[in-house]
């Protein structure tokens, strides 16, 4: 349980906010370290990294770039996210955000392809997907796997084995938010929640998606997230907790403003009050303390 003290952090002076993120920051890059000097050791060219919902999945493959290429490595980030179905493929109910977290929304038979070509050294074309256009463009990219390369596949589903043949080596690393957040005592976000946070920001901000679209598809998300996901964090290689211990004082005034577009009769209306209230409770800091490194960057820009 991380607990804040409502009445420490507004005492502090500008020198101590930014003395907190960086020690919060520094945790986070000492877990990269680590994860990292085990990945070259392992000798292994390809690593899936996954977790669940707002996770910090993107941000954390391209924070283990750096290290790896320092190392030696030539090093190529996919996205299972680009290997998406079009959207006029998904099933959408009252015009609803499509579920993007459904593992069913992935070509299954297209990234098995490309990871097995890369494996075996071969040229792959790989695609992108456009969340604003829901379409997916194939080929877009060429890429051939180099000597001393090395393949990092990072999304919700990238640790299925479904994905992998059974003669295919691959470091598993696996990432969640891992503690609940307290104020003054009292419980204000649970760790799945925090995602949520960070999610219905992101959403708003990327993705074309207010606070009610989010939060009317969230619980079918932490359904998939246990049918999907879990399951196959139970034994990573090497594991990483992505919550940052000020995160909530940094996003609290846009979680309040995309909150405010929930209306009373919505069936999240009561979640969405409740949220707000928390927030309104929790002492604020600028984001521009934030580093641009920062993991926290990938949901608040």
């Amino acid at each position: 349980m991380i607990q804040l003290s409502s009445e420490k952090i507004r005492s502090m002076t500008d020198a101590e906010i930014r003395a907190w993120i960086d020690s919060c920051e520094k945790r986070f890059d000492r877990e990269l370290d680590q994860v990292a000097a085990a990945i070259l050791e392992s000798g292994v060219s390809l690593v899936s990294l996954a977790g669940p919902s707002c996770s910090g999945k993107t941000t954390t493959a391209h924070r283990l770039i750096s290290l790896l290429e320092k190392a030696g490595k030539h090093v190529k980030v996919l996205s299972t996210d680009d290997f998406f179905h079009n959207v006029s493929h998904f099933p959408v109910v009252d015009g609803e955000a499509p579920d993007f977290d459904s593992y069913d929304r992935l070509n299954h038979t297209l990234l098995r392809r490309t990871l097995r070509g890369i494996t075996e050294g071969c040229e792959v074309g790989l695609p992108v997907f456009d969340f604003l256009t829901g379409v997916r463009t194939d080929n877009v990219e060429s890429y051939r796997p180099q000597t001393d390369g090395l393949v990092i596949l990072e999304g919700i589903h990238a640790l299925n084995d479904d994905l992998y043949g059974a003669d295919m080596r691959f470091f598993r690393l696996g990432l969640n938010v891992r503690q609940d957040v307290s104020l003054d005592g009292v419980e204000l976000f649970r760790a799945r929640q925090i995602r949520l946070m960070r999610r219905i920001i992101r959403d708003e901000k990327f993705r074309g998606y207010s606070a009610p679209n989010t939060l009317f598809v969230w619980d079918n998300v932490h359904k998939g997230e246990i049918h999907y996901i879990y399951p196959f964090l139970q034994k990573p290689d090497a594991f990483i907790s992505t919550g940052l211990e000020y995160e909530p004082c940094v996003w609290k005034e846009d979680a309040l403003d995309s909150l405010q577009l929930v209306e009373e009769t919505h069936p999240c209306y009561a979640i969405a009050r409740e949220f707000s209230e928390k927030l309104r409770a929790l002492p604020a800091i600028d984001p521009a303390y934030v580093p641009k490194t920062s993991l926290l960057r990938e949901f608040i820009g």
